[in-house]
């Protein structure tokens, strides 16, 4: 069995996927720990962590990188905490340029591994994809792959839960809309945090199931663009032309910013977008 865990910060996800774990019964338990402890913050997080498993049988393995090197017994529950740190420490490890294979790749491949060698797996991992902020390419970058190993770790995952005040959201199995008539015309809002695959799930849509993750450059690169008109790129003409308006936040952004009505500039786009 394994389980993906997210949540935000304080959400509770730490409790639950511990809860989760001893409800797989009595067999050696190994608490995967990928923190490192830079600082008093950290080593108080860690203390915290290590409070709340204290007399439930845990056994601690400390492993911020290479986690294929970890000696995990066959048949065992493991709890992996958390993938957010483990993304971290193994993007901007020392010996990263040196890499031939990518941070994305080996953390992937060691979970699946993990996956096959213990019977039980937990992974705890975060949400910080929502905040509509702006970062430095560093920033982006470690989002980008710590988005993308959460959406194939759910993929693989037998539960992927999201625990919102303590609450856990059984995001699986997933329920697939069903689809329309061809002479049938439908609009559809897809909405979410940033490498969340928002235009993965608008292509399927839009393509009957044909198209799955699929970024803009690999619809540009196979000839597919003429599917999409981008927000952030295309004028507003275009995207009365499309099926599927990607980045749709930046033409409003882009009214507010140069229109001198901009109310009746989006009020008017949406009304033609509509019909």
């Amino acid at each position: 069995m394994m389980v993906l865990v997210t949540g935000g910060s304080s959400s509770g996800k730490s409790a639950w996927a511990e809860k989760r774990l001893m409800e797989f019964g009595e067999k050696k338990r190994i608490y995967l720990a990928t923190m490192i402890p830079w600082d008093g913050e950290c080593r108080k997080r860690i203390e915290t962590h290590r409070i709340m498993r204290a007399g439930k049988g845990f056994e601690t393995l400390e492993r911020p990188v290479d986690v294929l090197d970890a000696e995990i017994p066959l048949g065992s529950a493991v709890l992996l905490e958390c993938l957010m740190n483990l993304t971290a420490n193994e993007r901007y490890r020392k010996d990263a340029d040196r890499r031939k294979d990518s941070p994305e790749e080996r953390i992937f491949q060691a979970v699946l591994w993990l996956r096959d060698q213990a019977e039980d797996l937990v992974i705890v991992t975060g949400e910080v994809f929502s905040d509509g902020g702006t970062y430095d390419a560093e920033t982006a970058e470690y989002r980008r792959i710590l988005g993308n190993l959460n959406r194939r770790l759910a993929a693989e995952a037998d539960e992927a839960v999201a625990v919102v005040c303590g609450q856990a959201r059984y995001l699986k199995p997933e329920r697939v809309p069903k689809r329309h008539k061809k002479d049938e015309v439908h609009m559809k809002l897809i909405i979410g945090g940033a490498n969340q695959g928002k235009l993965d799930v608008a292509l399927e849509l839009a393509t009957g199931g044909e198209k799955k993750m699929a970024s803009v450059e690999k619809e540009a690169a196979g000839g597919g663009a003429g599917l999409i008109a981008d927000g952030s790129q295309d004028g507003e003409e275009l995207a009365f032309q499309r099926k599927i308006l990607y980045n749709f936040h930046e033409y409003v952004r882009r009214f507010f910013l140069n229109a001198p009505e901009p109310d009746g500039k989006l009020a008017e786009f949406l009304e033609r977008l509509s019909r």
